[in-house]
């Protein structure tokens, strides 16, 4: 097995900056969506991964396609900006935010 299997690498399109474009009109949206949860995380686990917000989601599971988009909802424009002091994140449902994906690789170009 290689290390590239291993890793979890998001899907090329979620890379492009139309998709983030998509992603960051429902940024609101979400956040006031009756499905989105809050997920708690502890201390020492917000302490370990200070300034790797992309870390802790992956620590918490989350898959990589939701990382910008769950990164946004709770007020960063970038992995490197988690401090570490918020220990509650608000996460989308997945079912929600799947189908901005499935609009967004249907399109034509």
């Amino acid at each position: 097995m290689s290390l590239l299997t291993l890793l979890r690498v998001p899907e090329t399109h979620v890379l492009e900056e139309n998709y983030t474009v998509l992603m960051e009109t429902h940024v609101q949206y979400l956040r006031e969506h009756p499905k989105t949860t809050v997920q708690a995380v502890e201390g020492l686990q917000a302490e370990k991964f200070i300034g790797d917000l992309d870390g802790l989601l992956d620590f918490m599971a989350v898959d990589k396609k939701y990382h910008y988009l769950i990164g946004r909802m709770n007020g960063y424009n970038c992995s490197n900006d988690y401090d570490g002091e918020k220990e509650a994140f608000l996460i989308p449902a997945t079912d929600i935010a799947s189908q901005f994906l499935e609009i967004y690789t249907s399109l034509e170009d």
